[in-house]
């Protein structure tokens, strides 16, 4: 832990090396949440929050906090990361720091929609930095969906954007996660989202039918099924 505070010692000075250094540690710290000891599963939850979850001392800081938990994710299977988000992003974390997980969340969005913007110019161009993109789209929406199960109503407002990922049928494993998490995080938010159009509503239901009916891969399945139900109930 002394290692990792000198590193994020601002009077030290931070560049790529130094967040790349930050991100390697903290990769290293994440199966220590799962520790048998207590004192130590306690420890590692710790030194990684004072790790990723940058003070709040100027406009950059959201942007810091969120690039070094996508590091920190890119080196981590998939599985595992996510066990990882849904643990650090906690109730009381987010419940407690809910202000500024507003910022959070809109600077997540942000970086979605940056992607989007790649993606869409390297379509058929590059086909590992394409991955590259896909990975880190998948991460992010992975940290809406811890953020949302710990309080829904901060990504409300974002759930237009959210859905539109439905529409593609997913294949790859990326694509397979980002729409996973979409499914998880609308199904948690919708039951509560007063100002959702009917039109809204029903173009989801659309979406969420072709999945069940039509996407063969298994992962989708539960998620999808337990989000029409959501949608039908609610009538």
């Amino acid at each position: 832990r002394q290692i990792l505070m000198q590193i994020i010692d601002p009077n030290l000075g931070i560049e790529l090396r130094a967040e790349e250094r930050i991100a390697d540690v903290c990769s290293r710290i994440v199966p220590r949440l799962e520790d048998s000891e207590e004192s130590v599963s306690t420890l590692a939850e710790q030194t990684l929050l004072s790790a990723l979850w940058v003070s709040h001392s100027d406009s950059r800081s959201e942007s810091r906090c969120l690039s070094r938990f996508v590091n920190v994710c890119s080196r981590l299977a998939p599985m595992v990361y996510r066990k990882f988000l849904h643990k650090i992003l906690s109730k009381n974390l987010v419940q407690t720091n809910r202000q500024r997980f507003q910022q959070f969340v809109r600077a997540v969005i942000e970086s979605v929609q940056d992607l989007d913007s790649s993606f869409t110019q390297l379509q058929s161009k590059d086909a590992k930095e394409l991955g590259s993109i896909q990975q880190k789209r998948a991460i992010l929406v992975g940290i809406l969906e811890a953020v949302s199960i710990s309080e829904p109503a901060i990504v409300e407002e974002h759930c237009q954007i959210l859905a539109a990922y439905l529409k593609d049928l997913a294949k790859l494993p990326a694509e397979v996660l980002l729409q996973n998490s979409v499914l998880s995080i609308l199904v948690l938010v919708l039951p509560n989202h007063r100002s959702a159009s009917e039109a809204f509503l029903k173009e989801i239901e659309a979406d969420v039918e072709l999945i069940v009916c039509q996407n063969p891969v298994p992962a989708l399945a539960e998620n999808a099924v337990k989000l029409l139900f959501t949608l039908v109930s609610s009538r």
